[in-house]
């Protein structure tokens, strides 16, 4: 979507081979519903906003951002691709496959970090701690 590209085989070397599966198939997926930038980013909002995380001072609003980012991908859907079969229930058919495959790609990160393969002190790592508490 922002065209970079990665080198497939890199996921293999570093274990990932089964991330690199569900990635490959994943992408398929959205070539063939012709995802846009804009549905990519919402998508991508939809995971951000996890109302399901540990220590969230405020669930209710980010369920109502959730709920906001749902409603405008739906009218979006709708506005520019009528054309296309419930383009909008596939799109979110593919949000569990996405975090499944965000998360593997965070535990192996977190594992790297605790083996001293990545740097310390990084915005990562601070990350990848705060998701662990």
């Amino acid at each position: 979507m922002n065209n970079h590209y990665v080198n497939y085989g890199v996921l293999d070397y570093l274990g990932l081979g089964e991330c690199k599966d569900r990635l490959v198939e994943l992408l398929r997926k959205f070539r063939d519903l012709k995802i846009d930038q804009n549905e990519y980013i919402c998508l991508k909002f939809l995971i951000l906003l996890n109302p399901d995380v540990p220590g969230l001072t405020d669930r209710g609003h980010v369920e109502q951002s959730q709920e906001r980012v749902n409603s405008a991908l739906l009218e979006y859907c709708n506005m520019y691709y009528p054309h296309i079969v419930d383009k909008f229930g596939q799109l979110l058919v593919r949000l569990p496959e996405m975090r499944l495959i965000a998360m593997r790609g965070e535990d192996y990160l977190y594992q790297r970090h605790l083996y001293k393969d990545i740097p310390e002190n990084t915005l990562l790592n601070e990350m990848l701690h705060s998701r662990r508490r």
